[in-house]
């Protein structure tokens, strides 16, 4: 599998209302929260693991339904089969065609349970026949419309990278909803994404 790995570094997440996207406004009180965040690299299998205790609808897109997708500008999101994929035959394809061009996709509810600890898991990456430079592209990740974090992505080489983070459904949010967001507003040219492998598993009560 051709790819090249975007590469991104996350420090400890926090809620920020500052980093609100334009069409997503900043809570007055967290809901839910974030306390840590990793990275890492990941080959391509052939075969999508399935883990029962997984809160996520469809997590590798390999059906139809579970998740809401969005654009805003010159840009298009939708679940395509690729050979791109990261496990079995479909994922998620995002074009940022233009500077002003966002695409993200959405699931509610999520049905996490209070005071449990959650692992949000993804893997996504950049075709191989682009390069991406500081700046040119971020990612932006929110939780019931309140932004936790907005990312510069930078590519290092082939393969998928992984991004985890550690979720705690507050009291206050019953249903709580994740949106992944990408935009490329320092581009000089369109990109292509690939994102698949979207999980949600417990951890550890609180």
């Amino acid at each position: 599998m051709a790819i090249i790995k975007v590469f991104a570094a996350f420090a400890a997440l926090n809620f920020l209302g500052a980093n609100a996207g334009p069409c997503k406004p900043a809570l007055s009180t967290p809901t839910t929260t974030i306390s840590s965040s990793t990275s890492s690299t990941s080959s391509p299998l052939s075969t999508c693991t399935v883990d029962a205790s997984n809160k996520s609808t469809s997590s590798s897109f390999e059906e139809a339904d579970g998740w809401n997708f969005s654009t805003n500008g010159n840009a298009a999101i939708e679940v395509e089969n690729t050979d791109e994929a990261r496990c079995g035959e479909r994922a998620v394809v995002a074009r940022i065609r233009s500077t002003t061009g966002t695409a993200g996709f959405q699931q509610t509810p999520l049905n996490l349970e209070e005071n449990i600890e959650y692992l949000l898991s993804y893997y996504w990456a950049l075709s191989a026949s682009q390069t991406i430079q500081p700046g040119d592209c971020i990612i932006e990740h929110f939780i019931s419309d309140q932004s936790f974090r907005t990312n510069s992505l930078t590519a290092t080489g082939p393969g998928y990278h992984q991004y985890t983070a550690i979720l705690v459904r507050a009291a206050s949010d019953p249903n709580p909803t994740l949106q992944i967001r990408l935009a490329c507003r320092g581009a000089s040219e369109p990109k292509l994404f690939y994102i698949d492998d979207v999980t949600f598993t417990p951890q550890a009560p609180r």
